[in-house]
């Protein structure tokens, strides 16, 4: 264990490199998976550390569901330290908000709004945070996956964010006067030297400087104290009734009901309100008045030791209600078929549509040319690099080793069956990353200034939803850093995709009008009449007004054929097109001064005000959008699909362009990361 001593460098130096929110430190981590483990059968726990066993190449020593609990905080790293020893570092943060939730606390005491601890509706309130969110879709992943990639993911993410709700400074967001949008789990109480934390969520991360082991390449040593502290925790509670126990009834029971039993429970909101009641206790008895330079005072010996106290409390309990869920994962497994090293998962096609979620983006055919297009406007040797790291995971998603194909992979690691419309055999089902597909920022029906100004970059302080722009930022802060070919894998084909998407006039936008005062969900909530060719105006959208509806991907077609005339007609536009953000002009700049352009210059944002002014003048204002008793609105004219294809055709080769001189600096930094082949 380090010195007291130590643990202030550490702690000084974690919140200079890894952002404010990652949970309990690797030790406290890895005792709620060991807590877990130990309370599941060997069986059971086999299971899920196969699935987990498959990314051992890519990250070595995270295949225990110990171990594995200290993944999603691992992926951050961008710098090879004592807390981060991963030689890869991955760099991603675009998974940073499913970390936590934040729900509002008085700082002072008093209830926020008059609500007690456990009121749920404390969650209408809250002030960030993915975290619900993540848990709840995980469970329905599980339901149906085939996919080990999928699982794997879920695994590694469930794990984690479940152990990170019982660390009560990431389920609380403290309010004052001065942090009206709260102190961001206690990051922003920085404490004056001498102390041994940087900050009060630093403390409770580290369990009050109890438990600030952590994780490297080789965790030999750290097994036998790990598994000794584990049966310690687990004796400490045994014969102690859970305040909010989880639905153990249905260990034996079918996996729908167990699903059923915890969303209709509501027991991950409960998990947060017991970590959120110990929040409020914790705030009560510290002097958090701040000095003239913004500091406060150090916690007493007394208050170190109450955290220490409640933490492993908070740990053994939180490891305890895991092995619940982590059992059911495991017997899911099995009927999946997926607990050995290889998945063997034969799937009916059924003619069913398949149950996506709303927004989608382009359809198929329009997300491979927006690929196919850049391609064709990037030298061979990049197309190849870039290629090279898709090519990785083919085994896993087999046909989407392409620029063009892998441009469709973030929606079809949405499909929960198997269909026409979604040929993946894996049925992989994961809808953890829907968020990052759009950013919605409001716009008038009528063709009307939004509140009388026109539209730029301002405009992203009054968003809607959605996490597109945070997204594609982070992963060009990833691409700078990162020696991960997994990761690379991860933010390429997001990237691809998600900046396709925000060239669909309807990904960045939230129509506001009477019928919709917080947005109409990218056009989703005007729906046609079945006798019209489009179900609602998004999907008339998604189509590009009918101009690229058919052609569904698969696992088998050659898209890099069946796509060139497409693609070469709309290369052949881009001379015609009004580029008005001009992403060529940034071609040759080194990857730093690019990345600035990107994202401290706003360019990335450009691209979304482009699209709310196409959405703004060309979507909305011809349309009539009178509710009739069907609940429908009138299907618009031939002109209007004529006029929305030709407007389609313009956003994809544009988004093609764009999307090349991207993916050429990408392409320079694989080779400057060493991650080429």
């Amino acid at each position: 264990m380090l010195s007291k001593a130590n643990v202030a460098v550490v702690a000084t130096a974690l919140a200079s490199v890894m952002t404010t929110a990652h949970g309990w430190w690797d030790n406290g981590h890895m005792l709620v998976g060991e807590v877990a483990s130990q309370l599941m059968t060997d069986e059971d726990r086999r299971t899920i550390e196969t699935v987990l066993d498959h990314w051992e190449e890519d990250f070595p020593n995270t295949n225990t569901i110990a171990t594995t609990a200290i993944w999603p905080d691992l992926v951050k790293c961008n710098k090879i330290s004592v807390f981060c020893p991963s030689l890869s570092t991955p760099s991603i943060n675009i998974m940073e908000k499913w970390h936590y939730v934040n729900l509002p606390m008085n700082v002072d005491g008093t209830e926020y709004k008059g609500l007690k601890n456990d009121d749920l509706q404390l969650f209408n309130y809250s002030l960030g945070g993915e975290a619900m969110g993540i848990l709840d879709s995980s469970l329905v992943t599980m339901n149906t996956t085939k996919s080990l990639w999928a699982a794997n993911l879920i695994l590694r993410n469930f794990i984690h964010v479940f152990g990170d709700l019982h660390q009560p400074l990431h389920t609380i967001g403290g309010i004052t006067d001065a942090m009206p949008k709260g102190d961001a789990g206690g990051n922003a109480w920085k404490f004056r030297t001498p102390c041994n934390f940087a900050n009060l969520h630093a403390l409770w991360d580290s369990a009050g400087g109890d438990l600030v082991n952590y994780w490297s390449n080789d965790t030999s040593a750290m097994k036998p104290a790990l598994a000794k502290n584990a049966t310690e925790l687990i004796a400490s509670i045994s014969g102690t009734e859970d305040t909010f126990p989880v639905p153990k009834q249905y260990n034996n029971g079918p996996y729908d009901k167990f699903i059923g039993e915890v969303v209709q429970g509501k027991f991950f909101q409960w998990v947060v309100l017991d970590s959120y009641a110990q929040a409020r206790e914790t705030y009560s008895e510290l002097n958090l008045k701040q000095d003239d330079n913004g500091l406060v005072e150090c916690p007493s010996e007394e208050y170190l030791s109450h955290v220490k106290k409640t933490c492993r409390q908070r740990i053994a309990i939180g490891g305890q209600r895991l092995a619940v869920y982590l059992t059911q994962f495991a017997r899911q497994l099995r009927a999946l078929g997926l607990a050995m090293k290889i998945a063997v998962a034969a799937v009916a096609a059924c003619v069913a549509a398949a149950s996506l979620p709303t927004v989608q983006g382009w359809w198929d055919n329009a997300h491979m040319l927006v690929g196919k297009v850049a391609s064709e406007l990037m030298a061979k040797e990049d197309v190849a690099i870039i290629e090279s790291v898709l090519h990785k995971w083919d085994a896993d998603f087999p046909n989407t080793g392409t620029i063009a194909t892998a441009a469709i992979w973030p929606d079809l690691v949405k499909c929960n069956e198997y269909s026409t419309i979604c040929r993946s055999k894996q049925v992989p089902s994961l809808a953890v990353m829907e968020k990052w597909h759009f950013v919605n920022l409001p716009v008038s029906t009528d063709g009307s200034d939004w509140k009388g100004k026109e539209a730029d970059v301002t405009l992203f302080k009054e968003t809607l939803g959605g996490e597109a722009i945070d997204v594609l930022e982070k992963s060009m802060s990833t691409m700078n850093s990162t020696k991960s070919a997994w990761a690379a894998n991860l933010v390429l084909r997001n990237f691809i995709h998600v900046f396709g998407d925000l060239h669909q006039p309807l990904h960045v936008v939230g129509a506001v009008s009477a019928k919709t005062p917080a947005g109409d969900m990218g056009g989703n909530f005007w729906k046609f009449p079945r006798s019209c060719p489009a179900k609602n105006l998004h999907a008339l959208w998604d189509a590009a007004g009918g101009a690229y509806s058919q052609n569904n991907w698969d696992e088998e077609t050659d898209f890099g054929t069946l796509l060139a005339p497409n693609a070469t007609e709309l290369v052949s536009l881009l001379p015609s097109l009004d580029d008005s953000v001009n992403y060529d002009q940034y071609k040759a700049l080194p990857y730093g001064k690019f990345m600035d352009a990107m994202v401290k210059n706003n360019t990335l944002k450009a691209v979304v005000i482009d699209s709310h002014q196409n959405a703004q003048y060309n979507v909305y204002p011809t349309l009539d959008l009178t509710i009739g008793a069907d609940k429908t609105v009138a299907c618009p004219d031939a002109t209007y699909f004529t006029w929305a294809s030709q407007i389609a055709k313009s956003r994809i080769a544009l988004a093609g362009s764009r999307l090349s001189v991207i993916l050429t600096q990408f392409a320079q930094q694989l080779r400057v990361q060493g991650l080429a082949q």
